[in-house]
């Protein structure tokens, strides 16, 4: 997993960059101004983005041939639970 290790300075472009492989960016927009009185945190003058992650890309022959070793077949359905760093776990639905 990427770790932005702190700080305020990354632009669109680098924080696309750095979470290409995992996330897809699906807003990024400056924050809404919040005032202290709504428990909120906003300034306008920040970004804030709206990350959507990305499935795993299965379709390749390859991958195919590896789900099959796993019991897998075509047209069988499941769910990944988690991606942690370079291991995908797969569970049948």
């Amino acid at each position: 997993m990427c770790r932005l290790k702190g700080g305020l300075a990354y632009s669109e472009k680098q924080i696309r960059f750095l979470f290409e492989d995992q996330l897809e960016v699906v807003e990024f927009r400056p924050m809404r101004e919040m005032i202290a009185d709504d428990g909120l945190f906003g300034k306008q003058f920040l970004w804030t983005a709206y990350l959507k992650k990305l499935r795993p890309k299965l379709s390749t022959p390859e991958a195919r041939l590896l789900l099959a070793n796993y019991g897998f077949s075509q047209g069988d359905e499941f769910k990944v639970p988690c991606l942690e760093e370079g291991k995908i776990v797969l569970e049948k639905k």
